[in-house]
């Protein structure tokens, strides 16, 4: 059953309480939900539960993946602004992959939790960061476990439960206990973002640096357009004029390449509230400054 933002709305007063915090988003800018917030939404799924009222516990369910969804944007945003961008990335795909389960179960029909916010605005801050390249393992899954009933998933085994439903006020997930690796692959559209392939020398984050700074808070709004800017460097250098073209055309770079520049994105930001006049306007990208290896330790 899927369920409304209307109905959630105008559930009985059982849900009014962690329903009012969640609508206060926007007051609390940075600020992530109260954890006693998610210790009273446990009590209300477990009370749901003993009383076998599922659509209760679904509901209970619902307002917690909100916030989840709403602090991961929030902490996406704070790390950006003191430069930790992976980490941002990763909360950014944590916030992706809650709104996109919720969208199964639950009708947004409603925009009291900056839910259609975040929908829209996720996938540009991630269009903003440099990484192209992810790493992406093949494996073969020998066993793995119901997270819901912890039966043991092989060649003859299982459950009834179904992935990516919910059940007593909890997703039914698939733990894998034993795999067999069998490759690494390099994709530009990965299953999963965080694997994200670091190069030397490390990534320019320019474009994202430059619209975080200008934000005051994660919930103002902003769009972009994106062009093919060229740099006014040369596409090859060093090239005789009678060799053959180094991007394998087979004709000589003179009648080639050799008037091709290289190029990069730019992005042309439009902010639904104005930085401070004090701040530039533009921000060269291929500037140094930006260039940060910013890889995961450990």
């Amino acid at each position: 059953m899927i369920i409304s933002l209307n109905q959630l709305i105008d559930h009985p007063a059982t849900l009014e309480e962690p329903i009012a915090s969640l609508s206060t988003y926007r007051d609390r800018d940075t600020k992530y939900l109260p954890v006693n917030v998610y210790e009273h939404l446990e009590q209300l799924r477990k009370a749901a539960v003993e009383c076998a009222d599922q659509d209760l516990a679904k509901a209970v369910w619902c307002l917690e993946t909100i916030g989840r969804s709403q602090d991961h944007f929030i902490k996406a945003f704070c790390l950006c602004k003191e430069d930790h961008f992976y980490k941002a990335w990763c909360e950014l795909e944590h916030c992706e992959l809650g709104l996109r389960s919720l969208r199964r179960h639950c009708e947004v029909d409603k925009d009291i939790f900056g839910i259609n916010h975040m929908l829209s605005h996720v996938p540009r801050f991630q269009d903003l960061f440099p990484y192209k390249s992810f790493i992406s393992p093949a494996y073969v899954i020998q066993e793995s476990k119901c997270s819901i009933c912890n039966s043991l998933f092989g060649l003859r085994s299982g459950c009834n439960h179904e992935i990516g439903e919910i059940y007593d006020g909890k997703m039914c997930l698939r733990i894998i206990t034993r795999v067999k690796p069998l490759e690494i692959s390099i994709v530009d559209n990965p299953v999963q973002k965080y694997s994200v392939l670091f190069i030397n020398g490390g990534y320019n984050y320019g474009a994202i640096y430059y619209t975080i700074q200008r934000l005051a808070s994660p919930w103002h709004s902003w769009t972009y357009e994106k062009v093919e800017a060229t740099t006014g460097i040369p596409l090859y250098a060093g090239i005789g004029r009678n060799n053959l073209c180094p991007c394998g055309s087979g004709l000589k770079f003179k009648r080639c390449c050799i008037n091709k520049m290289r190029t990069h994105d730019h992005y042309q930001i439009h902010f639904e509230i104005q930085p401070p006049v004090e701040l530039p306007d533009y921000v060269n990208v291929e500037n140094a400054r930006y260039i940060v290896d910013d890889r995961p330790i450990g």
